[in-house]
């Protein structure tokens, strides 16, 4: 099954949309985002399993949007 990576602003913004996704869901886990990717400073990410597009549209019409999307497979 596909894997994203959801860049988001914030340990908050990270937490929540954890929290949101896995109760409508998906298989979703909480690390820091890589220094490669992080061009921005420090964030963590959503390794998500699953719909990433579905996922993404769940996280904004919450009110938490990533900052970037990454395919990890």
């Amino acid at each position: 099954m596909q894997q994203y990576l959801l860049v988001m602003g914030s340990i908050t913004h990270a937490i929540r949309g954890r929290d949101i996704l896995r109760a409508k869901g998906f298989q979703v886990y909480m690390e820091r985002t890589p220094n490669q990717m992080d061009r921005l400073g420090c964030s963590y990410s959503l390794r998500v399993t699953g719909d990433g597009d579905k996922a993404r549209q769940i996280l904004e019409q919450a009110g938490v949007k990533p900052k970037q999307i990454l395919s990890s497979n």
